[in-house]
């Protein structure tokens, strides 16, 4: 069939869009709906590959991206039943991996048991049933989480995501009751994509309110539809009635309806759910103010759905709110030590008070190899607390923990980041976390920074140089003890011949550098304002508006800048950091650090500061700034992750000389400059000092 075509689209396709939403509806029965507005939104971020054959559309695979996961996942994978059997659905899977397959690690995908032809599908090409749980539509069917590995060995398996919490408001519920889908296409809720990646709650409030029904077939089928929902119970009376009064500022209104959206948005912030789905417009209209004081996000189904992806990526993580608060990091003193047992005991866990108290003493009791350092707000409120000691090159952290907030997971993070840069700053090669009372959310955060559980330990290893993945051995032979280390080493024959497989290790014993050639690095320009206040804590320190780098440094992070060279920059990839020019800083014209390169994403400025507000320092004025005041530019975001400052910048005579000797270019950085990993791996010696 050689006059059908394989594409990936994008908003400008128009007539292709609305025929993909046509074969999507007419389908809809089987896939799930999807709102035409998500629709175009994938397009815009050309999250659909279509077939077409005459210019009419044929098939088409819708996808998401989780980069936290480095998972792919199929929304809708739909052929025209007149094309079926022909290989025309293997092809659309083959052209997403020809795309993303270096980027990501996984592809997985939702489907029902019931789907006979479907699940033969799936395990023809290579996908293996992974999770089985109970449909949330009406009908007693089983969904089943399929998982194609990119990486075909054991190390980097799948594990399914614990799931984005979200509230559902009582005016959602009772539509999903009655099978009510008006404009804002609330069924699509339930979708079976949707099963593993989103768990829903309703609060005390609604059952409540469902209590209040006069008419009592409608009360109890109410009741019943509520209990398939986790309930977000009321905590505290009094800290609730708090709550409720504090909303009156942004919810003035006092009419019963407005005090019940009052008790669930409550519910919602008191059990640090994220999101909190309704089609009330007076509640949608405070999105902003509740998110900046409280963390939690409303949306209509539809911009929910829209934004599914992003947030999947994001759930309870708000970096950009924690660098730009005010929080001081010092030592623990012995006169705290019953404040801190106080704050930080996990009664709800049913930790012994003596232990706990032990533990702090003997961290405080030995200062030559231990420390223990609270975390504080500007009133001297504690919200978090950790401590460790190093013995015989490993950094054992014996307490790591928060207060419960709303930040909490993003505070827990950042913790982490600065245990990682301290073990590597006094030269350990291993941290063992050996905190007994983890939260799965915790959890969580520990395997997306590649720590391992060993013997009720969480290990990450820390070895540093440049080494070939066939010279690993010699770099871990002193951590075989662990298996996640003896996988590696048994399989770097098949590593060996993947690029994605030698970048997962890399990150895996991070901060080693494995020599990949087919990586690229980009050397990207940077301002020194924007530098110092994203990454670069040496020049921070030397600036009027400097931070706290310990808080400030961010593991994952987003730098805005002109769409240039918009197909030439790909990913995954390596970031050297060139900065500008600039007669104030102290760290202009030089190369100062590297990064590893997740996503790049081009869009109009309005919605791409929308996507990745929670990252970075930025502010929409100044991306308002950089786009001349036009909203509606398209500019490019770069989505990096764990910057390494070099121990010795790098001149750009320097740089410049280096260049010219390998290429014979001559080269200013303007703009990014690609280079090759030979090139890279000699900037990072010299930045490093290694041989």
């Amino acid at each position: 069939m050689s006059n059908i075509h394989i594409n990936l689209i994008d908003n400008n396709d128009k007539n292709i869009i609305d025929q993909v939403i046509e074969l999507g509806d007419k389908n809809s029965s089987t896939l799930g709906h999807f709102p035409k507005g998500a629709f175009e939104d994938k397009a815009r971020k050309r999250h659909i590959i279509t077939l077409t054959k005459d210019g009419v559309v044929i098939g088409y695979l819708l996808f998401n991206t989780v980069l936290s996961k480095r998972a792919l996942s199929i929304t809708h994978l739909c052929i025209n039943e007149k094309y079926r059997s022909q290989g025309l659905a293997e092809k659309l899977i083959d052209k997403l991996i020809n795309i993303h397959g270096t980027a990501f690690s996984f592809i997985k995908l939702n489907c029902r048991d019931d789907y006979k032809g479907a699940v033969k599908f799936w395990r023809n090409y290579g996908f293996t049933p992974r999770h089985t749980k109970p449909s949330r539509g009406k009908s007693d069917n089983f969904i089943t989480t399929w998982v194609y590995e990119l990486n075909n060995h054991d190390l980097f398996s799948f594990s399914e995501p614990s799931g984005i919490k979200v509230l559902l408001d009582l005016n959602i519920i009772v539509d999903l009751r009655d099978g009510k889908n008006d404009e804002y296409e609330i069924q699509t809720l339930t979708a079976d994509w949707l099963t593993n990646d989103v768990n829903y709650y309703c609060s005390s409030e609604s059952f409540l309110e469902a209590q209040n029904d006069s008419d009592v077939t409608r009360r109890n089928k109410t009741r019943k539809y509520l209990r398939g929902f986790e309930e977000a119970k009321i905590i505290g009376t009094n800290e609730f009635d708090v709550l409720c009064n504090e909303l009156l500022s942004i919810l003035p209104k006092t009419g019963k309806n407005d005090l019940s959206d009052k008790k669930q948005l409550a519910s919602a912030i008191q059990n640090e759910v994220e999101y909190f789905i309704t089609r009330d417009g007076d509640l949608l209209n405070v999105n902003e103010e509740v998110y900046e004081k409280y963390g939690v996000q409303i949306y209509d189904p539809v911009q929910f759905i829209c934004k599914i992806d992003q947030l999947l990526h994001s759930t309870n993580y708000h970096p950009s709110r924690l660098a730009g608060a005010n929080y001081t990091i010092q030592k623990c003193e012995s006169d705290e030590v019953e404040n801190i047992v106080q704050q930080f005991l996990k009664r709800d866990k049913s930790e012994s008070k003596n232990d706990f108290k032990g533990k702090v003493s003997m961290l405080l009791s030995q200062p030559r190899i231990s420390e223990i350092k609270t975390v504080k707000e500007a009133n001297g409120k504690l919200i978090g607390l950790f401590g460790w000691n190093t013995k015989d090159g490993i950094m054992n952290i014996d307490i790591l923990r928060t207060t419960k907030s709303s930040l909490s997971i993003t505070l827990f993070k950042q913790l982490i980041t600065n245990l990682i840069i301290i073990s590597r700053t006094t030269k350990t090669n291993q941290i063992s976390l050996n905190e007994s009372h983890l939260s799965f959310e915790e959890q969580g955060v520990l395997k997306e920074f590649y720590f391992n559980n060993h013997d009720s330990k969480w290990i990450k290893i820390t070895t540093d140089g440049v080494c070939d993945i066939k010279q690993i051995h010699s770099k871990l032979n002193g951590f075989k003890q662990y298996s996640f280390v003896k996988d590696v080493m048994n399989s770097v024959d098949e590593i060996s011949k993947s690029s994605t497989a030698r970048l997962e290790v890399e990150r895996l014993f991070y901060p080693l550098k494995i020599k990949n050639e087919e990586l690229l690095t980009f050397i990207i320009p940077i301002r020194p304002l924007w530098s110092s206040q994203l990454f670069d804590y040496v020049d921070a320190q030397s600036r009027i508006f400097s931070v706290q780098p310990e808080i400030a440094w961010n593991r994952e992070n987003v730098y805005y800048r002109s769409a240039t060279q918009i197909n030439s920059i790909l990913n995954p990839a390596r970031i050297l950091w060139y900065v500008s020019d600039n007669q104030i800083s102290t760290r202009s014209k030089q190369i100062v650090g590297c990064s590893y390169l997740d996503f790049v994403e081009v869009d109009e400025a309005k919605s791409l500061f929308k996507t990745y507000k929670n990252l970075g320092i930025y502010e929409w004025k100044d991306i308002y700034k950089m786009t001349g005041e036009d909203a509606f530019k398209k500019i490019m975001a770069i989505r990096f992750s764990e910057t390494e400052i070099f121990e010795k910048s790098i001149t750009l005579s320097k740089a410049q000389n280096i260049l010219k000797n390998k290429t014979g270019k001559n080269y200013t950085f303007q703009s990014p400059v690609k280079i090759n990993e030979e090139l890279f791996l000699e900037f990072y010696k010299l930045g490093f000092k290694l041989n």
